[in-house]
């Protein structure tokens, strides 16, 4: 990883929040700003121990990032920061927007008093 740390910024922690969804949000932010680079490996247990925590953690927040089409686990070599166009960048926020519009309508037609 091009911007070594000790641990995982406490700009990412959130109480309550799993740990997963930290490491995710930082690992999204450090390819969205040019941190980590287009085929940049990204390696779960230098990750990890950086952070000082499991691989579990960062394994899961790859996954959610390949879901997303921010990185790619490609077999037996690993899993490496994708190239981002602006028409994929659309495509994502845009999908994104859209099912997080109707995970909230879905969440508000069940609210009870």
């Amino acid at each position: 990883m091009s911007t070594p740390t000790e641990t995982l910024p406490s700009t990412y922690r959130q109480a309550g929040r799993p740990l997963r969804d930290d490491v995710r949000e930082y690992l999204r932010d450090a390819i969205l700003h040019g941190h980590l680079k287009p085929g940049e490996q990204i390696i779960e247990t230098r990750l990890a121990r950086q952070f000082g925590i499991s691989q579990g953690p960062v394994r899961e927040a790859l996954r959610e990032l390949e879901q997303i089409g921010l990185v790619e686990h490609r077999a037996r070599r690993g899993t490496f920061v994708r190239e981002i166009t602006r028409s994929g960048a659309w495509e994502v926020y845009t999908l994104r927007a859209h099912l997080e519009v109707m995970a909230v309508r879905l969440a508000a037609a069940r609210l009870t008093d």
